[in-house]
């Protein structure tokens, strides 16, 4: 009997840390997700205020 209460126990533990370790990998990679979208969202973002690549050429009061 105490043979297979310490190996329910075992494998208790064994199944709480996979949770845990796969839980922390799952928050790590949302986070990294949430991370890209932003980088995205701020580079679009800085795109939009440099204007198109062809009109770099002439500052803000029209001169060459």
């Amino acid at each position: 009997m105490d043979a297979t209460l310490s190996l329910l126990g075992a494998v208790s533990l064994l199944l709480a840390g996979v949770v845990v370790v796969l839980g922390a990998v799952i928050l790590i990679l949302y986070e990294a997700r949430w991370i890209l979208r932003l980088g995205r969202q701020l580079a679009s973002g800085l795109e939009e205020r440099s204007g198109p690549a062809g009109e770099g050429g002439q500052d803000e009061r029209g001169g060459a």
